[in-house]
């Protein structure tokens, strides 16, 4: 590959490697079942998202408690909008933002300009800082997708409420963490012993999983 000592020349390196580790593997199903796949999947998500109850939507109130904790020095995303600029909004601003948040959640939708991000590269502990694979990406995205995100987080509490989340899933849900799954796994070994039975677990790490990973095929076996 050799060496790279121009910023363009390290930026290209770098966009390249992000390209390749981001890219889906090729699949090996024919066009026709990828169709089947994808729409199996689309008409899942389009009924069960009309037959749950409808999560509540946004408030002014609640965008403006979210904007005054975050922090000021935060980098802006790819549309520069600062933290403090938002601050500075007046009501009627905020009150139009709202409207926007809530159409999003009434749809569904995540608008696609929220997830374009500027990302910082920072090297990997213990890696041979030479290789750009061993570069950890960091994504900065716009300060509204975040502020959404954690509206979608606050709601998520609506799902908990209408046992929506299964109990062993810890995810993304308060006072619980990877701590709480080992703790799980070992209650369910020792129940095995107690009882003089096998507990058998699978456990899989594949590397650059989530990168690659055929998205909506995991979610077509999981419908399965």
């Amino acid at each position: 590959m050799g060496l790279h000592y121009s910023t363009e020349e390290k930026v290209d390196l770098f966009a390249d490697s992000l390209e390749s580790s981001f890219q889906e593997n090729s699949e090996p199903f024919d066009d026709d079942f990828i169709d089947h796949v994808e729409e199996r999947v689309d008409n899942f998500l389009h009924r069960n998202s009309r037959h749950h109850t409808t999560a509540p939507l946004t408030s002014p109130q609640e965008i403006m408690e979210i904007i005054l904790q975050l922090p000021n020095r935060k980098a802006p995303g790819k549309d520069g909008i600062k933290n403090i600029a938002l601050k500075a909004l007046a009501l009627n601003a905020i009150t139009n933002i709202t409207k926007i948040f809530n159409s999003c959640l009434q749809l569904n939708y995540f608008p696609q300009e929220w997830k374009h991000a500027l990302i910082a590269v920072i090297p990997k502990a213990g890696k041979d800082p030479r290789f750009a694979d061993n570069y950890c990406p960091i994504s900065v995205i716009s300060s509204l997708g975040k502020i959404f995100e954690k509206i979608l987080l606050n709601h998520i509490k609506h799902c908990e409420d209408n046992n929506r989340i299964p109990d062993f899933q810890h995810g993304f849900q308060q006072q619980t963490s990877t701590q709480h799954q080992l703790l799980r796994v070992t209650n369910l070994i020792i129940n095995g012993f107690n009882n003089r039975t096998y507990t058998v677990g699978l456990f899989l790490d594949v590397k650059e999983a989530f990168k690659r990973m055929w998205h909506d095929g995991l979610i077509y076996k999981m419908i399965q």
